[in-house]
């Protein structure tokens, strides 16, 4: 391994590692005490735990070696197609991608149509857990089986063979940039613009939406992902493409890994410092007391 990238894994694994403890925090101070919103409360600390998640791979990836080979058949296909493939990972984020989808629609619901906001909550947050990991699994399934174990080697290579595989593939490819980027950027960009729509165009709605500090947060997440996310998605389309070279484990494909990772890294920093509510539960559960003695104020104006 370069020096630069020593450099570079050191520098990624310090970011990422960060990020596990911040969403961590995040996710043990919305488990501890709710917000007013219970639906809200699901969705971020949900957003939390698959960020931590995300996170904790991608520090594995760093400190682990580049292939994990055992010499056992079992273990070692294991690792080609769900490790060395980024099988998981992927499908994790893809997962992250689902909920922010969710937020969109809370954030929708809380302000287009309160009156109704509170109804179905439990079938709203079982279909949400059902797409979020469930679907979101079984799309990523054709991930598992673009890395092939030869000679005790994980190869960048399909594990199958054959003009039907490289088609499939190329199909898949559309379906993923689809499915992590570009009907997710459509929606959550259509439900955030007509809520800025709407308050626009009512006044009372434009001087409660200066307390809807989640709906903030929320919408510049979203910008984060827009600009984060890109990269790899139309990298990888590229790649089954044949227009550029996309190879598992190459410095320009980890560069799409650390940029979807740092994502969920600046999620926990945003809710933080913009909701005051999550600000003064971290606060409180590190120990620290502002000298002006917040206290936590349960206002519905305030998502």
């Amino acid at each position: 391994m370069t020096i630069g990238k020593k450099i570079f894994y050191t520098f990624f694994g310090f970011i990422v590692f960060v990020g596990i403890i911040l969403n961590l925090i995040i996710f043990i101070c919305l488990k501890v005490k709710s917000l007013p919103s219970q639906y809200t409360t699901v969705v971020l600390r949900n957003q939390a735990f698959i960020d931590c998640f995300v996170c904790f791979l991608t520090f594995l990836f760093v400190v682990l070696p580049e292939q994990i080979i055992t010499k056992n058949l079992f273990f070692d296909l294991f690792f080609c197609h769900i490790w060395n493939g980024q099988a998981i990972y992927w499908w994790m984020v893809l997962a992250g991608v689902f909920n922010l989808i969710f937020t969109a629609f809370d954030r929708y619901w809380a302000i287009i149509t309160p009156l109704s906001y509170g109804n179905n909550l439990k079938k709203k947050v079982k279909l949400s857990y059902l797409i979020i990991y469930l679907v979101s699994g079984i799309i990523t399934i054709p991930a598992m089986f673009q890395t092939s174990l030869k000679n005790h080697t994980c190869e960048s290579t399909y594990a199958f063979e054959g003009d039907a595989v490289t088609a499939f593939y190329k199909g898949f490819s559309i379906v993923w940039f689809l499915s992590i980027y570009g009907i997710p950027a459509t929606i959550m960009i259509y439900l955030y613009s007509r809520i800025v729509f709407n308050i626009r165009r009512n006044v009372n709605a434009k001087r409660k939406f200066t307390f809807k500090t989640i709906t903030k947060a929320a919408i510049i997440i979203t910008i984060v992902f827009l600009v984060t996310i890109a990269y790899d998605a139309i990298y990888y389309m590229l790649g089954y493409f044949k227009v550029i070279s996309y190879e598992f484990g190459t410095p320009i494909q980890l560069l799409g890994v650390f940029l979807t990772s740092f994502n969920s890294c600046i999620n926990p920093v945003v809710l933080f410092i913009i909701v005051r509510n999550i600000r003064i539960r971290c606060y409180k559960l590190l120990g620290i007391i502002f000298r002006n003695n917040f206290t936590i104020v349960e206002s519905s104006g305030s998502f």
